[in-house]
C-alpha cells in the first residue's frame, strides 16, 4: 500500500511511504491506510485534498479525514446509500446531490456521471470539478503499475518480513530516481526505463549521496 503525492496537473508524482499488507497479518488494508494518513499528518502534511478509490471509502477513513479537516475525493460503489437510497436508484444518469452517506456524521457531495459515482467533502464545489480531480487517479495508478510491473514489486519470492520490506524499499527508491529523470526530460516513466535498459540514459544517483545506510 502506497501513499503518494501528485501535483494539480497529475504530472509530478512522488511515492512518499508504503506499508506491506500480509494476508495473515493482524492489520487490515483500512488499518494500513489510516496508519499512512496518520504518518502524513505527523510529518506536517497539509494536502489540498486526499484522493483514493472506492475500496478505501469506508466510514473509518472518511470520518478520520473529516476530523482532520482534509478534503477528499473518492469513487463510490453503486450500492452505497445516500439519504437511505442506493446511489444506483437515484434517478438520472447525470446529477449532483448533497446529503448523508450511511453511517457518516457529515454531508458530502455525490456526483453521478453515467455509471460512475464520485464523492467529495467539498460540498460547495462544482460537480465537474469533483470528476476532474478524480481523474488524477490515473497518475496514481501509473505509480502502482511502474512499481509492480517494472520494478519488481510483483512476483518477488521473499517471504521473511525484513526481506520483503527491503525489496519494496529498493523498488521505491528506484522509482523516485526514475521519476526525477522523467520530470527533467519531460517524458513518461516507461520511456525513461526503456532508455535506461538500452544504455541511452544514465541514472542520476546524486539524490542518494546524503543518505547513510547503517548495516545491522
Amino acid at each position: 500500500m502506497v501513499l503518494a503525492w501528485v501535483d494539480a496537473r497529475g504530472w509530478r508524482r512522488v511515492p512518499l511511504a508504503f506499508l506491506p499488507y500480509f494476508a495473515d497479518g493482524e492489520e487490515s488494508k483500512l488499518d494500513l491506510a489510516l496508519s499512512l494518513l496518520e504518518w502524513a499528518r505527523e510529518e506536517g502534511s497539509e494536502p489540498e485534498g486526499v484522493l483514493f478509490d472506492a475500496w478505501y471509502a469506508a466510514k473509518e477513513v472518511l470520518e478520520w479525514l473529516h476530523a482532520q479537516g482534509w478534503c477528499f475525493v473518492t469513487r463510490l460503489r453503486a450500492n452505497r446509500l445516500l439519504e437511505g437510497i442506493q446511489l444506483r436508484r437515484h434517478g438520472g444518469a447525470y446529477w449532483v446531490k448533497v446529503g448523508h452517506l450511511k453511517g457518516l456524521s457529515f454531508t458530502v457531495q455525490v456526483v453521478r456521471r453515467g455509471r460512475g459515482f464520485y464523492a467529495s467533502s467539498g460540498v460547495d464545489s462544482e460537480g465537474k470539478r469533483t470528476v476532474e480531480v478524480y481523474r488524477l487517479w490515473q497518475g496514481i495508478e501509473e505509480i502502482f503499475r511502474g512499481l509492480q510491473q517494472e520494478l519488481g514489486w510483483k512476483g518477488h519470492r521473499h517471504w521473511r518480513r525484513a526481506k520483503v520490506l527491503g525489496h519494496l524499499a529498493l523498488g521505491l527508491v528506484a522509482y523516485g530516481l526514475i521519476e526525477c529523470q522523467r520530470e527533467r526530460l519531460k517524458s513518461s516513466f516507461y520511456q525513461c526505463r526503456r532508455r535506461l535498459i538500452a544504455g541511452k540514459l544514465s541514472l542520476d544517483l546524486s539524490p542518494l549521496l546524503p543518505v547513510q545506510v547503517e548495516a545491522a
